[in-house]
């Protein structure tokens, strides 16, 4: 019976966490009401699960040296953010948004630890992205005809996003993108050992998600989502160090932000905000300013108010900006150690945390529901699930010869 409750738990929470991005158009009220509702639910239902899920909350211990070392540098780099947060209190006094915002970034991963199945919440997270973002491109597919309006808005004048975005049911780009980027993800689990039916219809889906991604001209998401489906759907790419793929996309970024002859406006745009943002981080260099809620949903997309209201166009210097460069740099460590840990098959969230962490560098995962979630679920999957799963699957193959390239087939339940 408990074990029921915490699963009905578990989908409720995930169903929040996506439907947070939706709620405001879908229930018709303003975003104002209908986030901090969000949350609540959210965190209440987090919370519950941590308590009825004590009696059957297993220890999943970090197994390898590689694992040990990101969890000890991710309490680190917390405790550096709950001590750089109450050194902010002694300059200036924290709104309620602030808090909240601090309890997205900092306080989700002590609840996630608590989580009696991280699996199963990232599962039924990945289940309802797919729902959600097959909604959106309908929403698109029928707006683009002139079936019915949704949302829209027209990219400006002599960039490369000038044009029509269709922003589905979620009315953001940003919301839209994030969605369908989980999604395709969340399709490519185990790909290569699919039936063929099956292999054939995920594909499909993947492609018409590709597709709405190019329609809302979602070009981060779009690039997160080429770099993770081959990840985990192309048995080649299995190998590839973790390092080497964060490091392409942090470079492809800069790149593109500061050394494209080709760059149009909105990419020398957020150049001038991330030099603004490197300046705001040597101003609190190493405790940072302290928790702050940054609201650009009804900023204009102009330099001066997007630099007024403190966007970065970078969720890694938001942080730091926030809780000081040593706690960022512990976390993004962390992080990376935690994806390196051995394993003898790929997973969804190694390849979540690896493609988020490596995003960070030019976009604000952090910064909503969904991406906080994941990315914590994800980084406490990698430390300690992850590992007893790759020591459990060799002791019963124990000398059977396994390869680091074969594919052993989890259950969703394991999310790959």
């Amino acid at each position: 019976m408990m074990n029921s409750l915490v699963k009905i738990l578990i989908w409720t929470v995930g169903l929040a966490t996506v439907f947070a991005f939706y709620a405001h158009k879908i229930l018709a009220l303003p975003s104002a009401i209908t986030t901090p509702i969000s949350a609540a639910i959210i965190a209440i239902g987090l919370i519950s699960t941590a308590i009825l899920g004590i009696p059957i909350l297993q220890s999943m211990p970090a197994v390898t040296n590689e694992r040990k070392l990101s969890v000890i540098l991710m309490c680190l780099s917390i405790f550096l953010c709950v001590i750089s947060t109450i050194a902010g209190l002694v300059n200036r006094e924290m709104n309620l948004t602030d808090w909240g915002a601090f309890g997205v970034q900092v306080g989700t991963p002590f609840l996630l630890f608590m989580c009696p199945n991280r699996s199963l919440l990232m599962k039924s997270i990945g289940i309802y992205c797919v729902g959600f973002s097959l909604l959106d491109f309908g929403a698109n597919v029928l707006d683009y005809f002139g079936v019915a309006t949704f949302a829209r808005h027209v990219g400006t004048q002599g960039s490369s996003g000038y044009g029509v975005h269709y922003l589905g049911v979620s009315d953001s780009s940003f919301a839209e993108g994030m969605v369908a980027f989980i999604a395709c993800s969340f399709l490519s689990i185990d790909l290569p050992n699919a039936e063929i039916r099956e292999k054939i219809f995920r594909i499909s889906l993947i492609v018409i998600l590709l597709f709405s991604l190019n329609m809302i001209h979602a070009r981060t998401y779009l690039f997160m989502t080429i770099i993770a489906v081959p990840l985990l759907g192309i048995r080649q790419f299995w190998r590839i160090p973790p390092v080497f793929t964060m490091g392409f996309m942090i470079v492809a970024s800069m790149y593109a932000t500061f050394f494209d002859p080709g760059r149009d406006s909105e990419e020398v745009m957020r150049g001038w905000l991330v030099q603004d943002g490197w300046d705001a981080v040597g101003n609190h260099l190493f405790l940072g300013t302290g928790a702050t809620y940054r609201d650009s949903s009804n900023i204009v997309a102009r330099y001066q108010s997007l630099r007024g209201a403190g966007v970065t166009e970078s969720g890694i210097l938001d942080f730091a900006i926030s809780y000081g460069v040593p706690a960022a740099t512990l976390l993004v460590i962390s992080a990376l150690l935690a994806a390196s840990g051995k394993k003898i098959f790929q997973t969804w969230p190694a390849v979540l945390l690896i493609v988020l962490t490596g995003s960070l560098a030019f976009a604000g995962s952090l910064s909503s529901f969904l991406g906080s979630i994941l990315f914590w679920c994800s980084l406490i999957y990698c430390q300690r699930d992850e590992g007893v799963i790759m020591m459990q699957v060799m002791d019963q193959d124990h000398g059977k010869g396994l390869q680091p390239d074969r594919q052993i087939t989890p259950s969703l339940e394991g999310v790959g």
